[in-house]
């Protein structure tokens, strides 16, 4: 577990539209050459925020990124 990826804005996507939670996630991510990276996330809904965590970490090097998201249904 290492910390390679810092939002650069605070705004929260929860009640906002489509559009906003699309365009809003903005993240910058430390060097990670040549790393495989797994970012986990607690919801998806548009998978904004996990695009634009990987493209961060592609931008920073990483050679591949999975995300995942869970869900636990009681």
């Amino acid at each position: 577990h290492r910390k390679l990826l810092r939002r650069t804005n605070q705004e929260h996507q929860t009640g906002q539209g489509r559009q906003v939670r699309l365009e809003q996630p903005r993240f910058v991510a430390r060097p990670c050459d040549a790393q495989r990276v797994c970012v986990v996330d607690d919801v998806m809904t548009t998978g904004a925020t996990l695009r634009a965590a990987a493209l961060a970490l592609v931008n920073r090097g990483a050679r591949e990124v999975h995300c995942v998201s869970l869900t636990y249904v009681k």
